[in-house]
């Protein structure tokens, strides 16, 4: 877990938020909400090197359920691990034994977080977000108490939950890797699809840019992508939607030390029955260990083991 010290926000942090975070500036509901929350003793600020760099909201009017409203990180110290250190606070201070937050399915990066810390999700709200539809989550505390059952699952539209149980069910795709090379190099070999294809994809349209839309190509399999990128931070996490329907895919690159690069890749958002979600996502994490496999050969050896090419030998087309 990252360093940094969480405490309870004071009337002087409150007047800083409204600076630093975006939508603080320009909502004054949102100003209010954090007013209301500091004024109920809800609202905590995680300080590192002495500067505020997020902060995180929890409330109880969730069907009187503890309820994880806000989780805001400076935008220059986002894929370092805050989000998940604030989470983890609220989760140690709610006093309850079921912990409950939402998100919206277009949210790649939190999704990869509550997928990492254990939160499964037990609902779904239409509506709210033309067609982005706002998914809710759950989490049962080790050693906490308070609840007597689960709490509630909901279904504001009897279709939901058909579709809702097989998401909820649905493990993200998460496969890791250590590379001994640092993350500006690591972070260029995905973004660049001359370095990619050699160890990925047999080709790419161009590089990745917020934005933009590409393609990615595997010959071998007579397969394409279609890739609208939706958030590029430098040397630290890439977002893209892709598959059909378009699903969140997340890079992540944690420095480490030494140089090294830690870098992980997250693919959820599989649609079907349960036992098609479940082969989706096996198939995919199996697909992107071996890519990262072939990524650390190439860049810390300069071997290309074409291990993509060679994780299904007999679905090759014809010619490959």
């Amino acid at each position: 877990m990252v360093a940094g010290v969480l405490r309870l926000a004071t009337e002087g942090d409150l007047e800083l938020l409204a600076v630093l975070d975006e939508m603080a500036r320009v909502d004054p509901d949102r100003r209010a909400q954090l007013a209301r929350a500091s004024q109920d003793g809800q609202l905590w600020v995680l300080c590192a090197d002495g500067a505020v760099v997020g902060y995180g909201q929890l409330s109880d009017r969730f069907f009187q359920r503890p309820f994880i409203e806000l989780v805001w990180v400076a935008e220059a110290q986002r894929g370092l691990g805050y989000g998940a250190r604030i989470i983890a606070h609220l989760e140690s201070v709610c006093g309850r034994s079921r912990l409950f937050t939402s998100t919206n399915r277009s949210n790649g990066h939190m999704l990869h977080v509550l997928a990492k810390l254990g939160y499964r999700q037990c609902g779904i709200v239409h509506d709210l977000d033309p067609g982005d539809p706002e998914l809710i989550f759950s989490k049962r505390l080790p050693g906490e108490t308070g609840d007597s059952h689960a709490g509630p699952t909901i279904w504001l539209d009897p279709s939901d939950r058909e579709s809702a149980m097989a998401l909820e069910n649905a493990p993200a795709a998460i496969a890791q890797m250590l590379i001994r090379r640092p993350p500006a190099e690591v972070f260029q070999a995905v973004v660049d699809p001359a370095v990619t294809s050699r160890f990925w994809f047999t080709r790419g349209s161009g590089p990745l840019h917020a934005g933009t839309t590409v393609r990615w190509d595997w010959d071998m399999y007579g397969a394409s992508a279609t890739v609208s990128v939706e958030a590029v931070e430098p040397d630290r996490r890439i977002l893209v939607r892709w598959g059909d329907p378009p699903r969140p895919l997340e890079f992540s690159f944690e420095p480490r030390d030494g140089g090294s690069t830690l870098v992980r890749v997250c693919d959820s958002g599989f649609t079907g029955s349960d036992d098609e979600v479940v082969a989706q996502a096996l198939d995919s994490m199996g697909g992107f260990s071996s890519m990262l496999a072939g990524m650390k050969a190439w860049l810390e050896h300069g071997v290309a083991l074409g291990l993509v090419a060679d994780h299904h030998p007999d679905a090759h087309v014809a010619g490959d």
